[in-house]
Protein backbone atom coordinates (compact mmCIF):
# COMPACT_ATOMS: atom_id res chain seq x y z
CA UNK A 1 0.00 0.00 0.00
CA UNK A 2 2.68 2.17 0.97
CA UNK A 3 4.72 1.70 -2.43
CA UNK A 4 1.70 2.37 -4.45
CA UNK A 5 0.53 5.88 -2.08
CA UNK A 6 3.64 6.91 -2.82
CA UNK A 7 3.95 6.13 -6.82
CA UNK A 8 0.48 8.34 -6.78
CA UNK A 9 1.70 11.32 -4.56
CA UNK A 10 4.62 11.92 -6.68
CA UNK A 11 4.17 15.48 -8.25
CA UNK A 12 6.50 15.22 -11.04
CA UNK A 13 5.70 13.30 -13.85
CA UNK A 14 9.18 12.21 -15.23
CA UNK A 15 9.34 11.32 -11.26
CA UNK A 16 6.62 9.25 -11.29
CA UNK A 17 7.32 7.38 -14.19
CA UNK A 18 10.81 6.62 -13.25
CA UNK A 19 9.33 5.69 -10.09
CA UNK A 20 6.71 3.01 -11.47
CA UNK A 21 9.42 1.62 -13.82
CA UNK A 22 11.73 0.74 -10.92
CA UNK A 23 8.89 -0.88 -9.32
CA UNK A 24 6.16 -1.89 -11.82
CA UNK A 25 8.32 -4.95 -13.06
CA UNK A 26 9.37 -6.23 -9.83
CA UNK A 27 7.42 -8.88 -7.88
CA UNK A 28 9.61 -9.30 -5.16
CA UNK A 29 8.65 -7.06 -2.23
CA UNK A 30 12.74 -6.54 -1.03
CA UNK A 31 13.21 -5.11 -4.66
CA UNK A 32 10.04 -2.67 -4.47
CA UNK A 33 10.64 -1.74 -0.89
CA UNK A 34 14.13 -0.93 -1.40
CA UNK A 35 12.74 1.25 -4.69
CA UNK A 36 10.32 2.78 -2.53
CA UNK A 37 13.10 3.86 0.80
CA UNK A 38 15.45 4.97 -1.79
CA UNK A 39 13.08 7.63 -2.75
CA UNK A 40 11.71 8.47 0.57
CA UNK A 41 15.54 8.62 1.54
CA UNK A 42 15.71 11.36 -1.41
CA UNK A 43 12.82 13.51 0.30
CA UNK A 44 14.27 13.32 3.27
CA UNK A 45 17.08 14.69 1.98
CA UNK A 46 15.71 17.26 0.37
CA UNK A 47 15.85 20.32 2.74
CA UNK A 48 13.26 22.56 0.69
CA UNK A 49 10.79 20.31 1.85
CA UNK A 50 8.99 20.76 5.11
CA UNK A 51 8.28 17.41 6.84
CA UNK A 52 6.33 17.10 9.78
CA UNK A 53 8.19 15.64 12.30
CA UNK A 54 6.26 12.48 12.55
CA UNK A 55 6.37 11.97 8.73
CA UNK A 56 10.29 12.25 8.71
CA UNK A 57 10.32 9.57 11.75
CA UNK A 58 8.42 6.99 10.35
CA UNK A 59 10.10 7.22 7.21
CA UNK A 60 14.05 7.52 8.46
CA UNK A 61 13.47 4.96 11.60
CA UNK A 62 9.92 3.28 11.99
CA UNK A 63 9.48 2.18 8.66
CA UNK A 64 13.31 0.71 8.01
CA UNK A 65 13.24 -1.25 11.46
CA UNK A 66 9.80 -2.51 11.09
CA UNK A 67 10.38 -3.77 7.79
CA UNK A 68 13.25 -5.15 8.41
CA UNK A 69 11.80 -7.49 11.35
CA UNK A 70 9.05 -8.46 9.75
CA UNK A 71 11.55 -9.70 6.90
CA UNK A 72 13.79 -11.53 9.37
CA UNK A 73 10.74 -13.54 10.85
CA UNK A 74 9.33 -14.41 7.61
CA UNK A 75 12.34 -15.68 6.69
CA UNK A 76 12.78 -17.53 9.64
CA UNK A 77 9.37 -18.79 9.80
CA UNK A 78 10.16 -19.87 6.10
CA UNK A 79 13.63 -20.86 5.94
CA UNK A 80 14.39 -22.14 9.53
CA UNK A 81 17.75 -23.88 9.85
CA UNK A 82 16.69 -25.47 12.95
CA UNK A 83 13.60 -25.85 14.27
CA UNK A 84 13.02 -24.42 17.49
CA UNK A 85 10.39 -23.50 20.29
CA UNK A 86 9.17 -19.62 19.67
CA UNK A 87 9.16 -18.05 22.89
CA UNK A 88 5.81 -16.56 24.39
CA UNK A 89 7.84 -13.41 25.18
CA UNK A 90 9.12 -13.07 21.11
CA UNK A 91 5.48 -13.57 19.72
CA UNK A 92 4.25 -10.97 22.02
CA UNK A 93 6.92 -8.27 21.22
CA UNK A 94 6.07 -8.67 17.03
CA UNK A 95 2.60 -8.67 17.73
CA UNK A 96 3.30 -5.11 20.20
CA UNK A 97 5.84 -3.88 17.55
CA UNK A 98 3.77 -5.03 14.26
CA UNK A 99 0.38 -2.93 16.13
CA UNK A 100 2.75 0.57 16.11
CA UNK A 101 4.34 -0.59 12.77
CA UNK A 102 0.81 -0.41 11.13
CA UNK A 103 -0.49 2.53 13.20
CA UNK A 104 2.78 4.66 11.47
CA UNK A 105 2.32 3.00 8.18
CA UNK A 106 -1.14 4.14 7.91
CA UNK A 107 0.24 7.52 9.01
CA UNK A 108 2.08 7.63 6.31
CA UNK A 109 -0.30 6.58 4.23
CA UNK A 110 -2.95 9.42 4.96
CA UNK A 111 0.04 11.78 4.35
CA UNK A 112 0.82 10.88 1.12
CA UNK A 113 -2.93 10.82 0.37
CA UNK A 114 -3.02 14.26 1.09
CA UNK A 115 0.22 15.85 0.38
CA UNK A 116 2.08 15.79 -3.55
CA UNK A 117 5.91 14.71 -3.06
CA UNK A 118 8.69 15.50 -4.55
CA UNK A 119 12.38 14.79 -4.03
Amino acid sequence: MLIDSFGAAISDAAKKAKYEKEIGSKWMIATRYKALHERLDDVIANKEIALPKNVRETISAELPAGYELLRRTRNAAGHPEIPVAVESETVFMNLRMFAEYARRAHSLLDYLQRTPIDW
